[in-house]
């Protein structure tokens, strides 16, 4: 159960479901190193861990699978954005850590 913290006095409540993290800004401050660092804790301690790269240099997802994988853009070009062409071997890449 993820804790979460309500602003009426930040008391934690238990919430069932994955956690979620996302960061949004501007670009050279270490967002893709951030995340795969994460990504890599988070499986090492037996955590399943969906990480989701849109950079078109592959910083993330290169880091993570030492490849160059498909992001989510070169998956949605592949077949001129029609989403409903995908399937999820387009897209989705098993990773395991040592």
């Amino acid at each position: 159960m993820a804790k979460v913290a309500f602003r009426s006095g930040w008391t934690p409540v238990q919430r069932p479901g994955p956690r979620r993290c996302s960061r949004f800004t501007q670009g050279r401050i270490g967002k893709s190193t951030t995340s795969s660092n994460l990504s890599v804790a988070f499986s090492k301690i037996g955590k399943r861990v969906l990480q989701i790269g849109c950079d078109p240099k592959h910083d993330s997802t290169f880091t993570l699978t030492k490849r160059l994988v498909p992001t989510v853009i070169d998956a949605l070009e592949s077949v001129n954005f029609h989403a409903e062409e995908l399937r999820v071997e387009d897209f989705v890449f098993e990773v395991t850590t040592a």
